[in-house]
């Protein structure tokens, strides 16, 4: 048994969290793809914009190993906002057993009879404690990081809305100055 959450309420947030992971990370894509009226433009930028977001985001790098100068980054990543959601979600109030192997050596621990200190500390008994080693734990709280990733998905939208607008306005106003260049018969 991987000792999960299994309350009904854990698995919602849990649905609405990835719901608009998944939500935020599409708008982010189109805002992108918004920005440039050519594809092969958009397949070459995309992924140097998105990977540092990724990175950043707490998830592959802990919060505490970002750089000063880099920081700033993970503010604008929707993959931070999920990944702190998530496991404020998962850990917070849980209960966590060492198993056999899992068990670790201390000072205090007593010897066994051949003078050899005996395993009798488990070094994770709660999820707070995995949250503060992530640097969870003094964070957004679950509803803060929810209403960020509203926050991104309606701001990236937005975004893309007035970029497809810039678009469109730069094609007719192409389109306007070439029919007033070509006299009609």
């Amino acid at each position: 048994s991987l000792a999960l959450q299994e309350e009904g309420d854990n698995f919602l947030i849990f649905a609405l969290i990835n719901i608009l992971n998944i939500n935020a990370g599409q708008a982010l894509g189109i805002f992108i793809a918004s920005m440039f009226s050519d594809l092969r433009i958009t397949l070459v930028v995309a992924p140097p914009l998105i990977l540092p977001l990724m990175i950043f985001s707490g998830f592959f790098i802990n919060t505490e190993s970002i750089p000063p100068y880099f920081d700033w980054i993970k503010h604008l990543s929707p993959i931070k906002y999920a990944f702190s959601g998530f496991a404020l979600n998962e850990y917070t109030g849980l209960k966590l057993t060492c198993s056999d192997t899992e068990w670790r050596a201390n000072p205090t621990c007593p010897k066994d009879a051949t003078g050899n200190v005996t395993k009798c500390f488990c070094p994770i008994e709660r999820g707070e404690q995995v949250l503060h080693s992530l640097n969870l734990d003094d964070q957004l709280t679950i509803l803060e990081n929810i209403l960020c990733l509203i926050g991104i998905w309606a701001g990236m939208l937005m975004l893309a809305y007035c970029s497809l607008r810039r678009i469109i306005h730069s094609r007719e106003a192409k389109r306007s100055r070439f029919s007033k260049d070509d006299p009609a018969p």
